[in-house]
C-alpha cells in the first residue's frame, strides 16, 4: 500500500516537495533580516494596502454622486434612447 502511494508521484515531484519547506523557510529568513527599503516590494507594500481602498471609496462616491445626479441620469436615458 505505502509503495503503491509513493508511485503516484515521480522522484522529480518528491524532490520538490523536500526542497519546498527548505527553501520557503530560508526566503523568510533572509526577508525578515533584510534591511528595509522604501523601493523594495517590502517597503511599498504596507502603502499600497493603505492607498487602494482610499482610491476606491473614492471612485466609488464620485460614481455614486454621478448617478444620482439628476441631470446624469436625464442625459444617459437620452443617449440611450437614440
Amino acid at each position: 500500500m505505502l509503495e503503491q502511494n509513493f508511485r503516484l508521484f515521480s522522484p522529480a515531484d518528491w524532490l520538490a516537495f523536500g526542497l519546498f519547506p527548505v527553501e520557503w523557510t530560508g526566503y523568510c529568513y533572509c526577508a525578515d533580516r533584510a534591511a528595509p527599503s522604501e523601493r523594495g516590494l517590502r517597503g511599498v507594500t504596507p502603502h499600497m494596502r493603505l492607498d487602494w481602498p482610499r482610491q476606491t471609496i473614492g471612485v466609488t462616491l464620485l460614481i455614486l454622486a454621478m448617478l444620482y445626479r439628476r441631470d446624469f441620469r436625464s442625459q444617459t436615458l437620452a443617449t440611450l434612447a437614440r
